[in-house]
């Protein structure tokens, strides 16, 4: 038993329970996995100690609650029972809660401010170096216009900062006379560009996979990777693999062609690191308009890869100590990203900044699980809330540089750190950077994700606002990368498999048996876990029902009914609905299960395929061609 005196920070972090008998749980919490049982009132009490303080003024602090008759009074009184049978203040009293909370603390419940720093500074994979991203790529397809504007802002942004990084473009332009533009385009703007301009169009593809091929990687995955083989008719994931290829050992930043390099920092802009937890650690803010959004930030002259440099390719130590150890954050870290620092250590391998214009979503239904700012911010007036539901101007940002573990992937604006290996682009449809993300999660154990207090503008030309039905006449419509992300959350990674390149090929080895059972079956195991995503997203919409008591009235009207179109997940045939268009039910069943199958060969070949890239790129083959 260690000094109860001892003067070190302590938080609850959270931790896995399981029932063992009445009012009894098994938690699992913290480094120290052997597990304690424990009731329902420590839980309780674990619970009041989820920021960081010494054993004595959580105590303090317990001891406090339990005594207020005007803090819950009733509840916390039986909680304390054990420690005030007399609700004395004295000294012995105190020193029973204090032992209490140390045996939690050895039991890893509570978990020490320096066993976090030791977490964090530990490191299971290859040390590299700091580098500065060396390219910036912009993905397009059939908009001269628009990769025309966006390019320039971000070639003046480099000019500003005295950069001279290379430019890659990759098209998905299928008309040659659309290609021979983009060239023409670009030939003009290299006269004014420091840095060389690099095109990679469907030419340049072909010649690449050929000799791909040639190097002996097999023609269907190399084909599935690059070209729409499938007719989907949606070339975001190929360009994006493609770009990949071109970056391979590098670090690199890329962008859409309708985004623009003006950049804002966070409206509630904070110095310091951050650790977060959860699935998505942005805050949001609403516009009626983009004018009014626009109005709404200040623009500042600020390099955009150095916002991205700040934490890109670094291991999660390194950020520690590039920020210094009084300014870091753990209070919104919880206890299974902590297990994953403590088990490898972690290496920021992509980073995001913020967003200021059109959300890029396809509709708003992230307005039902919003954090507590962003959410006062949503329903504060009815009308700013109906402005919101139909409105897709935002601001979506951290306030403070965060390493988190999310697997939000919005890849608008995106820093990678493809010196190694990441794993590719699901080639075909809408929700491909989603997947992304969640295999990079998933398969690459040391994988974290920066975000940055920065917004830069994002401004499609067309108008998107929603209508106010198209939640509800949407809220079974499902991706084939929605129904992909499914079945890589239930996948498990092998204990102690840290090789990375292994783990990816075994995740595509399942998704190539998934591929060639038999459909009904396949359509069964995809039902289920459909199922199970909706189960999940209805208690979660429940419990912020209970959490805000169902106020204000508009908003819970709308996440109620919500629920109840769920609901009909439970009968919803799990056919996905972006592959219906053109189609028929059969045909888009059949096209689902193989899809499947297809990106699991391409996740088993990619390591290889990023090998042989590496290579032809050494040799001065590589995909990307001056322009």
């Amino acid at each position: 038993m260690q000094d109860i005196t001892r003067a070190e920070h302590y938080r609850f972090m959270g931790m896995d329970q399981f029932p063992v008998g009445k009012d009894l749980w098994m938690g699992y919490s913290g480094n120290k996995r052997a597990g304690k049982i424990v009731s329902s009132q420590i839980i309780e009490l674990l619970w009041r100690c989820r920021t960081f303080a010494t054993l004595d003024d959580h105590a303090q602090n317990l001891l406090g609650a339990a005594i207020n008759r005007n803090y819950a009074p009733g509840h916390w009184r039986q909680v304390f029972q054990r420690f005030l049978p007399n609700h004395n203040l004295g000294h012995r009293r105190l020193k029973k809660i204090k032992q209490q909370l140390l045996e939690l603390a050895d039991d890893g419940l509570l978990v020490a401010y320096q066993d976090i720093i030791k977490a964090c500074f530990k490191k299971e994979f290859q040390a590299l170096p700091h580098q500065a991203i060396t390219s910036v790529g912009i993905m397009t397809c059939n908009r001269v216009d628009y990769l025309k504007r966006a390019l320039s802002s971000y070639v003046a942004n480099a000019k500003q900062f005295e950069r001279k990084q290379a430019f890659i473009v990759v098209d998905g332009s299928e008309h040659v006379h659309t290609r021979k533009k983009y060239r023409q385009v670009l030939k003009s703007m290299q006269k004014s560009c420091e840095g060389t301009i690099y095109y990679c169009g469907l030419e340049e593809k072909k010649q690449f996979a050929k000799m791909l091929i040639e190097q002996g990687l097999p023609p269907d995955v190399v084909n599935f990777s690059f070209f729409d083989v499938e007719q989907c008719g949606n070339s975001t994931g190929m360009n994006r693999n493609a770009l990949l290829l071109s970056t391979a050992g590098d670090i690199f930043f890329s962008a859409d062609d309708d985004t623009v390099c003006r950049i804002a920092p966070a409206p509630h802009f904070k110095e310091g690191l951050a650790f977060k937890s959860g699935t998505d650690p942005n805050e949001w803010w609403f516009y009626p308009n983009r004018q009014t959004g626009l109005r709404a930030v200040n623009f500042a002259k600020r390099d955009i890869l150095s916002v991205h440099e700040t934490l890109l390719g670094k291991d999660v130590g390194q950020c520690i100590s590039d920020f210094g150890k009084d300014e870091i954050d753990f209070n919104q870290l919880d206890v299974t990203f902590f297990e994953r620092l403590a088990s490898r250590g972690g290496r920021v391998l992509i980073t995001f900044n913020g967003l200021i214009g059109d959300s890029g979503s396809r509709l708003p239904t992230y307005q039902f699980l919003l954090n507590d700012q962003s959410h006062e911010r949503l329903v504060h007036s009815h009308a700013a809330y109906c402005s919101a539901c139909t409105c897709g101007e935002v601001l979506r940002s951290v306030n403070q540089t965060t390493v988190s573990d999310a697997t939000f992937c919005m890849t608008g604006f995106v820093g990678l750190d493809n010196r190694t290996l990441l794993p590719p682009f699901m080639p075909v449809n809408r929700g491909q950077d989603g997947t992304f993300g969640l295999t990079l999660w998933t398969c690459f154990t040391n994988s974290c994700f920066g975000h940055l207090p920065w917004a830069v503008l994002h401004a499609p030309l067309e108008s998107r606002a929603f209508s106010r039905d198209d939640i509800w006449q949407n809220a079974l419509f499902m991706r084939i990368n929605d129904l992909i992300r499914m079945i890589i959350r239930a996948y498990e990674i092998r204990p102690g498999q840290f090789n990375d390149a292994e783990n990816l090929r075994n995740l595509g080895d399942h998704l190539i048996d998934l591929g060639n059972m038999p459909l009904d079956d396949f359509e069964e195991f995809v039902h289920l876990l459909r199922r199970q995503w909706a189960s999940n997203r209805i208690v979660a919409l429940d419990h912020r029902l209970n959490i805000y008591r169902g106020k204000p009235g508009y908003w819970a009207r709308d996440v109620a009914k919500y629920i109840d179109v769920l609901k009909g997940v439970i009968s919803a045939r799990p056919v996905p609905d972006d592959l219906m268009d053109g189609r028929s039910i059969e045909d888009a069943r059949l096209m689902s299960q193989r899809l499947v199958g297809r990106f699991g060969q391409l996740l088993t070949w990619w390591p290889d395929m990023i090998d042989v890239a590496k290579y032809l790129k050494e040799k001065g083959q590589g995909l990307a061609k001056p322009i």
